[in-house]
């Protein structure tokens, strides 16, 4: 059940890339903060890539992308702020869920600063993140509390933090999408996400940058 739930939020993630970006046809791809492989894999599928590099800080996610993957992609052991790929280098990067996770502003800066780096002149980078302005942050507060959160540190973003710090790294070119949490059928937490969504969608109405998900899309 764990896998398919996993499939299905990678599919919809690729899917609402693809479809806010409407990006097509990409040589190199790289991914940092690759975990097992699956987005990296579909996203250089879908946008007919010819190179494929996922980046990970945990060896065991390494380990897990090479035994599914093998030599469909090039992995690499490495970080966000220091980031094993030569400048000018990739066409696309993906950055999912991780720069929020460090603590000191320097690194989080940094890591945008090594994504621009590797990415060719005219490149694209793809950050998501999640968003400040969503009733997520509050069930963090509350699992914190209860000694029931397992990502360790987490810093949200507003849409306004996250393009300041990506206008700084040198990125010319920023549009950013907010989404809601997604939904998997027949999944026991369900319930919790679907009070967060609904409090994400009535808060729209008033606050427009409301929703879970927040998706930068940034030309170097």
């Amino acid at each position: 059940m764990r896998d398919y739930v996993s499939r299905l939020k990678v599919k919809q993630i690729v899917e609402y890339i693809k479809r806010e970006f409407k990006i097509s046809n990409v040589g190199t791809i790289a991914e940092i903060g690759c975990g097992d492989g699956r987005i990296l894999k579909l996203v250089g599928r879908d946008l007919n890539s010819k190179e494929l590099i996922g980046i990970d800080i945990s060896e065991k996610a390494i380990y897990k992308a090479r035994k599914m993957f093998g030599n469909q992609m090039l992995l690499k052991l490495g970080s966000a702020v220091n980031v094993p790929i030569e400048d000018n280098y990739c066409d696309l990067v993906l950055s999912l869920g991780v720069i929020e996770h460090y603590r000191l502003k320097e690194d989080l800066e940094k890591s945008v600063k090594e994504i621009y780096r590797i990415l060719k002149p005219g490149g694209i980078a793809v950050i998501m993140v999640p968003n400040r302005i969503s009733f997520g942050v509050i069930d963090r507060i509350i699992q914190q509390i209860f000694g029931k959160w397992d990502y360790g540190y987490q810093k949200e973003l507003t849409p306004k933090q996250l393009e300041k710090i990506i206008k700084k790294s040198g990125f010319s070119v920023i549009k950013y999408k907010i989404t809601n949490l997604i939904i998997v059928p027949g999944v026991k937490k369900n319930f919790k996400f679907r009070v967060i969504r609904t409090f994400d969608t009535f808060l729209k109405k008033i606050v427009n940058d409301c929703g879970f998900y927040l998706y930068t899309y940034s030309k170097k």
